[in-house]
């Protein structure tokens, strides 16, 4: 309840964000349950059955439809990151791109951190979808961005002590990995935010990218890039603050900014993510 309140007690009353808080429970649970579901309605082009294409950007009126935009950054042959939060359903977000673009490379610590590791049995086995170790990452997201292919990675994780990008993520001040922001500037990578958020009929969801973040825009950049992603990252959060888990969003990130925290560190909530995996 209290890291909805500081996210969103300017905005909504203590009424509606608790209403929020206990949609974002019911949110969880049918998290869990479409995630039985993937490889059965997400395995061939039925996907688009399923999953509408948004529009792109905050305001639908000024913004490109999504196959336009997608379109275009496909025509440029360039690596591709796309990084979500804990918002809506991530694994059918990675399904939907694999499904549009043939493959994507999905980079998680998925062997030490709970929160996702269910993914990997919904994930293996697809062949639009091929999972990065931890182990391996290092060697392989370099290579895979020079050829123009794309990843796929949680963008929100936190990154402990003094290093890192300072950000306002959701009413706190925290430092966000430096390593997407390194990677698009690196090899000249477009950075695209997105949200596969749940919609009112059954096993039916809405993708929108949020922005197209092009490092040559921002004078590669690294923490410009990076601070653009998660500004992009907390609007979707905003817009359907029902469909954000919450409860994920352990307490010692308020402490991340500042500590080393060697205890909390353990905790694979903030652990994970390209961004520890490459060590920036």
């Amino acid at each position: 309840m209290s890291n909805a309140t500081r996210a969103l007690g300017d905005i909504y009353s203590p009424a509606s964000i608790r209403r929020i808080v206990e949609a974002s429970f019911e949110h969880a649970a049918r998290f869990w349950g479409e995630s039985l579901f993937i490889q059965q309605r997400l395995a061939h082009q039925d996907w688009r059955k399923h999953v509408s294409l948004g529009s792109t950007g905050s305001d639908d009126a000024a913004a490109d439809s999504f196959p336009a935009t997608f379109e275009r950054i496909r025509s440029q042959g360039r690596g591709l990151i796309l990084t979500t939060a804990y918002l809506g359903n991530p694994a059918i977000a990675a399904v939907t791109w694999g499904r549009m673009l043939g493959r994507i490379h999905v980079v998680a610590d998925f062997d030490n951190q709970p929160m996702i590791k269910a993914w990997r049995t919904d994930l293996e086995g697809l062949p639009c979808i091929e999972i990065i170790e931890r182990s391996e990452a290092l060697s392989v997201v370099p290579r895979i961005l020079r050829n123009g292919g794309t990843i796929f990675t949680i963008g929100e994780h936190t990154r402990y002590g003094r290093k890192g990008v300072p950000v306002r993520w959701l009413g706190r001040d925290i430092r966000a990995y430096r390593t997407i922001g390194l990677l698009a500037a690196r090899y000249d990578a477009v950075v695209l935010p997105i949200a596969c958020t749940r919609q009112s009929g059954p096993f039916s969801f809405d993708m929108r990218i949020e922005q197209s973040i092009d490092p040559r825009a921002l004078r590669q950049e690294p923490d410009e890039i990076v601070r653009t992603m998660i500004a992009s990252l907390e609007t979707a959060v905003m817009r359907a603050p029902e469909q954000y888990l919450w409860a994920t969003w352990n307490a010692v990130a308020a402490r991340a900014s500042t500590e080393r925290a060697p205890t909390a560190a353990k905790d694979p909530r903030f652990e994970s993510g390209v961004g520890q995996t490459l060590r920036r």
